[in-house]
């Protein structure tokens, strides 16, 4: 019974875990030997009725083979076991990623125990934050940070929650109702510039990059949160986590008339009251250590700043680029970086925090003393 129990798990495993790859595995065992099923475990894999080896499939679906069979031999004759697992994104494309990680989250919600290590949001769930361990290098120092429910309460409240809107009950299931893959990546970023939306997201690495930043080389996320209201829930989570966070946003009133969501993020910042005030109405370009205010709004500003950006918008148009987002990105790849235009100043002054706050990950620079060089015949082994 425990055998056939076993074979219908790993059948059902395979089944669920699968499901986006090419191959059908089916599972057989020939002359059942109950001391090493791996000697008697015979898998097909069918691909349109035409059968392939284990050797035809790739590496990513060896990799989950292995898996569904760890965690159904557990299933039928341990009741349970701690499976650890190292990079399960490997050799998966992002969709089987997803998948992966969704299964794996459902079984740990029947009562499998996992431990992974993973480079991918895919496998970062919110509600299980507690158990998510950050490591990292930091000034030359291995890192690690690791959160209880309590902790992440404490430090929202630091920044400005009010005590009776936050609790320990429900700040997790917050942050997971507001989460996307692009928003747990910032997780493994050195550092995150929280901008409000696809404008930002696609153009301002492009500028960074006119001025010698290139955000994906120095480890800088530049991640979308889908609004000004939106900007200090993240800063919080983010530097809970000892990650660096620079906000951008712009001061057009359609998106909130009362200005408070941007009062909110100035705060969150350590910007005070009375300069709150006096920058959620300017339409000047503003670059300061920890924030940037694009003034009535991005393209506004660098129409102002940039002598040819109104007429590269147009021409964007006769080419058929009419989302404004990529619109943004158009123009700015075909900014002239040699030109005297006052954007490059405020560009230059962005690249100049960003940098900062990167560097002071990094720690300082350490020499590399040099090394004498010995001849071989004097090396004694």
């Amino acid at each position: 019974p425990e055998f056939k129990a076993f074979v219908e798990s790993l059948q059902q495993e395979m089944d669920g875990l699968v499901s986006t790859m090419p191959h059908r595995l089916d599972v057989d065992f020939e002359a059942y030997n109950p001391v090493n099923f791996f000697h008697a475990l015979r898998l097909q894999a069918p691909e349109k009725d035409e059968p392939r080896t284990l050797e035809e499939m790739g590496t990513g679906e060896q990799q989950v083979l292995a898996l569904a069979f760890a965690h159904a031999y557990a299933k039928a004759f341990h009741g349970g076991l701690v499976l650890i697992v190292e990079e399960p994104e490997a050799h998966l494309h992002p969709l089987a990623q997803q998948w992966l990680g969704y299964r794996l989250r459902s079984q740990c919600r029947e009562g499998l125990q996992l431990v992974i290590t993973t480079h991918s949001p895919a496998f970062v769930d919110v509600e299980g934050l507690e158990g998510l361990v950050l490591v990292h290098k930091k000034q030359g120092q291995t890192r690690v940070y690791q959160l209880s429910r309590c902790n992440l309460v404490a430090k929202c409240i630091e920044l400005g929650v009010p005590e009776a809107k936050v609790t320990v009950d429900n700040v997790l299931p917050f942050y997971a109702a507001n989460a996307t893959t692009d928003l747990l990546s910032g997780f493994f970023a050195r550092a995150v510039v929280l901008v409000e939306g696809p404008t930002e997201v696609l153009a301002l690495p492009r500028l960074l990059a006119k001025r010698g930043l290139q955000v994906e080389r120095e480890g800088i996320a530049v991640l979308g949160v889908g609004g000004k209201g939106n900007l200090t829930k993240w800063y919080r989570l983010y530097t809970a986590y000892g990650i660096p966070c620079y906000i951008v946003f712009d001061n057009d009133s359609r998106d909130a008339r009362s200005g408070n969501q941007r009062k909110d993020a100035l705060r969150t910042v350590g910007v005070r009251d009375a300069e709150c005030d006096q920058l959620i109405d300017t339409d000047a370009w503003v670059v300061e250590e920890r924030y940037t205010i694009f003034g009535k709004d991005f393209e506004h500003s660098l129409r102002s700043n940039f002598g040819h950006y109104a007429t590269l918008e147009s021409q964007a148009k006769q080419y058929g680029i009419d989302s404004k987002p990529f619109v943004a990105r158009w123009v700015v790849d075909r900014l002239d970086s040699h030109s005297d235009d006052p954007g490059w100043g405020k560009v230059e002054e962005m690249v100049k925090y960003l940098r900062c706050m990167i560097q002071e990950e990094k720690g300082p620079r350490v020499e590399v003393p040099e090394v004498e060089m010995v001849d071989e015949e004097d090396i004694p082994f």
